[in-house]
């Protein structure tokens, strides 16, 4: 080797010794004070050959990048490694990973399902502040798990979540949805002092961003006067915003206001509409839109008239515990299959619910011992669910369903809530 190298080899040597050391130095200034969930982007394609950077990253405890790579793992459901990157950060600290690792224990992701653990990693999430942990841990109030169930500590714990500023990208859906249960709670007075003005306040915010059940709720304050003034188109609106994301209570309102129409709201009655909300929430499994499905299969409203299916959709809202249709049902085993033992059998189902049309046709069979003689060959309809008794007809209902129409069977009363 000639002096000229002698002198470059050791220059050149030395010289990226040095630009190295820069490297690292600067590498790890960076990537501590960028020790956010931001911190490294890493791509979801992450393999145990990662790169350097990354190595560098985690050699210098980052928990950022470790908490990246925990979220790429867990969203390649490799459960068991992604516990094992979360564990170390929310040790040290890391409320989003706290929040995770609640999740995981939460559901058994990777560990045996421990609620008890679940807890405490999002106590230890919320008492940071972190948005994740305190709607987390607020649910676990608002049901009673593993915490003795609270509806207030729930409530304070969701508006410490709501307080948060911005929110948190990916988390729109949880925030709405928790504006939409505080909504319900300040509009029943569960766990907070009843308030129409607050629960207006979080249903408009939570229905503004699609949460169905806000939209529901808030079309009955609107159908029923409640903190606003009544207003059925502003009703009719949120109710079918509701029903098309598939909102039961929402179909079977909007079946109600259609079958009893508001003209002077400009809702006219509409049986083709009522027919299709109360399909649609019957063939969902709701009890009430069954019963009352089968009451237009019974009149032929809005549905060719069709006395079987009126049959088979009120004994299946009766199974369902429906008190109306069980006396209804027990009239046609009484009318129409000619069985006294069947129809005793649902009267005295929905007599137990205190439903007194039930209790008067158990006293009328007891005292007499006959029962009527149809079938469904020589039917008369002027017997058959219309009797003064009947819920398909009559105004005499044990609940109201909600939406400042009395009764989807009666005529309309403004005035009655």
């Amino acid at each position: 080797m000639n002096n000229r190298n002698r002198f470059i080899v050791p220059l050149i040597l030395g010289g990226a010794a040095v630009l190295f050391f820069i490297a690292v130095v600067t590498a790890a200034v960076v990537l501590r004070t960028s020790d956010k969930i931001v911190g490294l982007d890493y791509e979801c394609n992450y393999s145990h050959n990662s790169s350097l950077v990354s190595s560098i990253a985690s050699a210098l405890g980052n928990r950022a990048a470790e908490f990246n790579k925990g979220l790429c793992l867990l969203e390649k459901k490799e459960y068991g490694e992604a516990y094992d990157a979360f564990v170390p950060i929310a040790e040290k600290g890391l409320a989003d990973a706290q929040c995770l690792l609640g999740d995981m224990y939460a559901e058994g992701l990777g560990v045996s399902q421990d609620l008890e653990k679940a807890e405490h990693w999002y106590r230890m999430a919320a008492n940071q502040f972190n948005g994740c942990g305190l709607i987390s841990l607020g649910f676990m109030y608002y049901d009673g798990n593993v915490v003795p169930k609270d509806r207030s500590e729930a409530a304070k714990l969701w508006k410490r979540a709501l307080d948060i500023s911005p929110v948190p990208r990916g988390w729109e859906t949880w925030y709405a949805n928790i504006e939409g249960r505080l909504g319900l709670m300040y509009l029943e007075g569960d766990g907070v002092r009843q308030n129409y003005d607050d629960a207006l306040r979080y249903l408009t915010r939570a229905a503004g961003a699609d949460d169905a059940e806000a939209q529901s709720a808030l079309g009955s304050m609107y159908a029923k006067g409640l903190g606003v003034t009544r207003d059925y188109v502003q009703a009719e609106h949120w109710y079918r915003k509701a029903a098309d994301q598939g909102d039961v209570d929402a179909m079977v309102r909007l079946g109600t206001m259609y079958y009893s129409g508001v003209e002077e709201y400009g809702i006219r009655k509409d049986f083709n509409k009522a027919f299709h909300y109360y399909s649609s929430a019957a063939n969902i499994g709701d009890a009430p839109a069954q019963f009352y499905l089968a009451c237009l299969y019974l009149r032929g409203e809005g549905v060719e008239q069709n006395l079987e299916k009126a049959f088979e959709w009120t004994e299946k809202s009766a199974k369902q515990g429906f008190a109306e249709a069980q006396n209804e049902l027990g009239r046609a085993y009484e009318h129409m299959k000619q069985d006294p033992d069947k129809a005793i059998e649902w009267y005295q189902k929905a007599a137990a619910q205190g439903f007194e049309p039930a209790r008067q046709n158990l006293e009328r069979i007891f005292e007499n011992t006959v029962t009527s003689a149809f079938s469904l060959d020589n039917l008369d309809l002027e017997h058959l669910f219309t009797d003064e008794d009947t819920v398909c007809l009559s105004k005499k209902r044990s609940a109201d369903l909600d939406t400042g129409v009395r009764d989807p069977f009666a005529d309309l009363d403004l005035g009655d809530n």
